[in-house]
This record gives structure tokens, sequence and C-alpha cells, in this order.
């Protein structure tokens, strides 16, 4: 199905790589989108494979058909295990709080799973000024922008092509396609509106069982 994709941006900023790669660390933007997909179908998303510096990025768009506004924004993925703890903030991952939709931002790692999750959360109180989270578009979803959004995963938030970072060796595991020391490209589940991290045995799962790659903004 034919999709246009306008943006809207949760964030994270990519900094200048540390490791081995002399590119940006992985981004991540939540953006304005039009006639995308509806929410209550799932959060899920593959980003697009390739060797490191290509690949790794890719738009994805969905629409907030929940009848609530979604306050909160989880987006999970399983990080190389055994990694600091400390590396997933200031200054190799940044998630960005000026956001259109969330006043806070932040990251949860297991180093004994890889479990990563990228948090968006908070929202100003109705009257106040601030982001008031991502309203529900109800029955008019598919006739305006309005409730949509999209995960932007490409370096520098750039709205063209696929290159993202969430395919650097120095984060991602790299043996984990469909053949034999094979690099299956990182997939992403999301959830709305979701209390503290649940357990990380459901969402390994979930993650490892076979996302369908989305169709990506072109």
């Amino acid at each position: 199905m034919l999709r246009r994709i306008l943006f809207v941006t949760l964030l994270i900023i990519p900094i200048a790589l540390a490791g081995t790669f002399p590119f940006p660390d992985p981004a991540m933007d939540v953006m304005q989108d039009s006639l995308s997909d509806p929410v209550s179908g799932g959060i899920r998303f593959t980003a697009v494979p390739g060797i490191p510096p290509n690949g790794g990025g890719g738009i994805f768009g969905f629409y907030n058909d929940t009848g609530e506004t979604i306050t909160r924004i989880d987006i999970d993925t399983l990080a190389l295990t055994g990694l600091n703890p400390e590396i997933f903030g200031p200054p190799t991952f940044n998630c960005n709080a000026d956001n259109p939709f969330f006043l806070q931002c932040g990251f949860s790692y297991n180093p004994d799973t890889g479990f990563l999750r990228i948090s968006f959360f908070g929202v100003s109180p109705l009257r106040v000024d601030g982001p008031h989270g991502i309203p529900s578009c109800g029955e008019i979803c598919l006739d305006t922008s309005f409730g949509h959004f999209a995960i932007n995963l490409n370096d520098n938030f750039s709205r063209d092509g696929n290159s993202g970072g969430w395919n650097l060796p120095d984060f991602f595991p790299q043996d984990d396609g469909k053949e034999p020391g094979e690099d299956g490209p990182t997939r992403f589940v999301g959830h709305v509106n979701s209390p503290e991290p649940g357990t990380i045995l459901l969402l390994s799962s979930a993650l490892l069982g076979g996302l369908a790659l989305r169709r990506r903004r072109r």
C-alpha cells in the first residue's frame, strides 16, 4: 500500500562514534506522519539491512488509533551483551527531550541479556504550553495527518536514505541472521503507554520471533 510520510520527531541524537567506525552512533526520531499504519496493529519494524556505514536506518510510520492520547513510547531491541551500561547515555547515545510530543527520554539496558529500551515520556498538563503526547485520530485517521507519527532511524535525522548505525558491530549482534555467521538486521518492538520495563524474557522472544520488514519512506 502506497503511503505518504510527513514527519514528527522522537530523537536519539547521533554523536561521533568513539569505536571502530568513523560515522555517527545510532539515531532515532519520532516524527509527524500521514497515511501510515495503526498502532493497534503493533509497533514492529526492522532496520534496513546493510554493511556499515550503509543500512541500519529507515523510517517507519504509524498512527494513533487507540482512542487515547499516547503519553509514553518505549522502543525495545537487543544489543550486544556485556556492554558498559554507561555508554547508553551522553556522549555515545543521546535522546532529545526537546521533541514535539514528550518532555523526557532515557535508556534502559541489561548487560546480561542485551535488552535495550529507549523511552520517551512525560507530557505537559492541559492548558499549559508544551508537548501533550500523541493524540488519537479516531475515525479520521486516514483523512488527516493528525495523530500520525514516524520512527526515524537515520543518521543526523535525515529524511532520505537508510544509513542509521543500528547495525554497528560495536553495539549490535553480527551473527544473528538466517545463515551461520550472517548479520541479521536489528529488529524493534514498540509499546505505548506502558509501565516500567516488563519481563525481559517476553521481550526477547518477541524480538527474535521474525518481525516483518516494514516499508520505509522512499
